[in-house]
């Protein structure tokens, strides 16, 4: 293995000084699909961070790899990988919907891999895909039934339910449960992009609020949430927006909120989170009781309790029953 990887990461180095190599990996349970079957054209593998060696950081995923267990040349048409983050911790198991919303990442409609059993052979991704190195990941493999040849992959079964498998023409898969490719990927480590940094909240209320940050030149957009956890997680709803400022409504009064901002540079690739933390106001309570006195022609005294916490009194003199509109 150590020589292996020594040669590989040789071989890396001489194509892009900054790219380093993370290997997951597995033995003990090889398999055909989604290279060598004709029941099995797609797959969907589960990784998560703590498998690869050494830790993996946030950065762009350029090429990844997989070890064959068999040796031929192969064919295949229409074969593509997409990629994409999850909150999963294992794949469902049974018949279920493919996992959507992944980012395609690499295609070509006729490919010829040649394979030695026991080494590596890759995909140089087309559109690079930017990981936070803190979320679990898919990696989705698919192709056109027919091929010619056919690889068998290094894999291993002993790290829980970690993929699933069936025909790429399907909108469910055939079945999940254990099973995960060796895998190694090629990454440079950094945030592609320019980070947005939250500047003051303004127009504060004990209900909503003006969240702002910087203009980051050439952004593609920014997303930001709301929440009131501790800072450094991150919650739904991401809302996204090409302005820099956002006005929110529905806050949690007398409380502290976290204003969660970051830029993109492109539609796949984002910065890390800025954090903004800003107190509601409190709670803005009726008038307990107004007394209304030396009434005449045409004056009166009109008096109200206090309250606390208050900013400013509005008030208005008409003739007609109902509330104001505003």
């Amino acid at each position: 293995m150590k020589k292996i990887l020594s040669i590989l990461v040789v071989l890396l180095l001489s194509v892009s000084a900054k790219a380093q190599t993370y290997v997951c990996s597995q033995s003990g349970a090889n398999n055909v699909f989604p290279f060598g079957s004709t029941i099995a054209d797609r797959v969907q593998y589960l990784y998560m961070p703590t498998d690869f060696i050494p830790a993996v950081p946030m950065g762009t995923i350029t090429t990844i790899y997989f070890r064959a267990a068999s040796t031929n040349t192969s064919s295949f048409t229409n074969l593509g990988i997409s990629i994409g983050t999850t909150t999963l911790t294992a794949m469902p198991t049974g018949i279920n919907p493919w996992i959507t919303g992944l980012t395609p990442s690499y295609f070509a409609s006729s490919a010829t891999v040649s394979h030695v059993s026991g080494q590596w052979f890759s995909f140089t991704l087309a559109t690079p895909f930017f990981w936070d190195g803190t979320s679990n990941i898919i990696i989705d493999i698919y192709r056109n039934n027919s091929y010619t040849g056919g690889i068998t992959l290094q894999q291993g079964g002993s790290n829980g339910n970690r993929r699933m498998w069936g025909l790429n023409a399907n909108t469910t898969s055939n079945g999940g449960g254990s099973g995960c490719a060796e895998l190694a990927l090629d990454i440079i480590p950094g945030s592609p992009c320019t980070k947005a940094i939250a500047t003051a909240t303004t127009n504060i209320n004990s209900t909503s609020a003006t969240v702002n940050w910087n203009a980051v030149p050439g952004s593609f957009r920014y997303e930001y949430l709301i929440d009131t956890t501790t800072p450094g997680k991150i919650y739904q709803p991401i809302v996204s927006t090409t302005a820099t400022s956002a006005f929110v409504t529905g806050l949690i009064p007398n409380k502290m909120h976290y204003l969660r901002v970051r830029n993109y540079c492109n539609a796949i690739s984002y910065s890390m989170w800025d954090t903004m933390a800003f107190m509601t106001l409190p709670p803005c309570n009726k008038i307990p009781k107004i007394a209304i006195g030396y009434v005449d022609s045409n004056s009166a005294q009109i008096q109200w309790d206090t309250a606390n916490n208050v900013v400013n009194w509005r008030f208005l003199i008409d003739t007609n029953r109902a509330d104001p509109a505003n």
